[in-house]
């Protein structure tokens, strides 16, 4: 019994050292394949190699076609838009008088003793003289021109004007003559005398009459005439005078009668709308000429 037990023994020993020498190349092999070489030999492959190849190709492929369409579209806007300017500008100089100084102008000047003073690109034209010791100056906006309001209109207003006919034909001949009324212009007058501070005329110009609003002293003759945000401040200090239609009405006439005799007649107030309109078509060519030069430039 106890040979047949070492047998058995010995016969199971020599049995489990063959199957641990035949397992030992299988175990020493793997024992080389780490997750880490799994890994690296899985993105090597060559199908992975394509796959990686490819998302990176698109990357870089999605970023360069973005910012391509970015410039592409961007340079065709700029394009177009020069060109929209540029038909502008040349349907505007086609249309603007050959003649330098227009003569509505002209006549102005040889008829009035005020001088025009007008900076290219500057919102203020201004009209100046002497009268005696006196400085008289106008100074007129060109970018304060009140429009009037317009109705507003909602639906059904369509069937409410269809239902009057007269009422409707009474209102076109009202607007066709507001058609032909210029706008209201915001001009300040001021009447200088050395040392002893300045006048100052709030009004507007309409349909060749100056409309007053306030007549106010300044002991400081420079805020009368003076449009910067600086002196508006200090004016704001200031008592401005009552409303001008709250005057005695002879007193309302003969300040008006004060400023014809310093030359600011119906004349001046008839061509001061009509500088304003030449002098907007002047800034808005040079506007155009411009903008479109800078949309142009790289």
């Amino acid at each position: 019994m106890a040979n047949l037990l070492r047998t058995s023994s010995s016969t199971f020993a020599s049995t489990s050292s063959l199957l641990l020498r035949s397992l030992r190349p299988i175990i020493t092999e793997n024992s080389y394949k780490s997750p880490i070489n799994f890994l690296s030999r899985r993105l090597s492959s060559p199908v992975n190699k394509i796959i990686n190849n490819n998302n990176h190709n698109s990357i870089k492929i999605r970023n360069f076609s973005g910012t391509s369409l970015r410039s592409f579209l961007s340079a065709t806007v700029d394009k177009e838009l020069a060109t929209k300017l540029d038909e502008e500008l040349k349907y505007e100089k086609d249309s603007e008088s050959s003649v330098p100084t227009p003569e509505f102008i002209k006549k102005f000047l040889s008829q009035n003793p005020f001088k025009i003073e007008d900076k290219p690109g500057a919102n203020e034209v201004a009209l100046s003289r002497t009268f005696g010791n006196e400085k008289i100056r106008l100074l007129f906006d060109v970018n304060t021109s009140e429009q009037p309001a317009e109705p507003i209109s909602f639906p059904g207003d369509d069937d409410e004007e269809d239902d009057d006919d007269e009422q409707s034909s009474d209102e076109e001949e009202e607007e066709e003559e507001a058609g032909d009324q210029s706008l209201p212009v915001r001009c300040s007058i001021t009447v200088e005398k050395a040392g002893k501070g300045a006048l100052g005329f709030e009004s507007l110009v309409a349909d060749g009459v100056f409309l007053i609003n306030y007549v106010s002293y300044y002991k400081d003759s420079k805020l009368a005439g003076d449009w910067t945000a600086e002196a508006d401040w200090k004016r704001r200090g200031y008592y401005p005078g009552p409303q001008f239609e709250t005057l005695d009405n002879d007193v309302q006439v003969l300040f008006e009668k004060y400023l014809e005799e310093r030359g600011v007649s119906t004349s001046v107030a008839l061509f001061i709308p009509n500088y304003v309109e030449y002098k907007e078509q002047k800034e808005y060519v040079s506007w155009l000429e411009n903008v479109k030069t800078f949309i142009s430039s790289s």
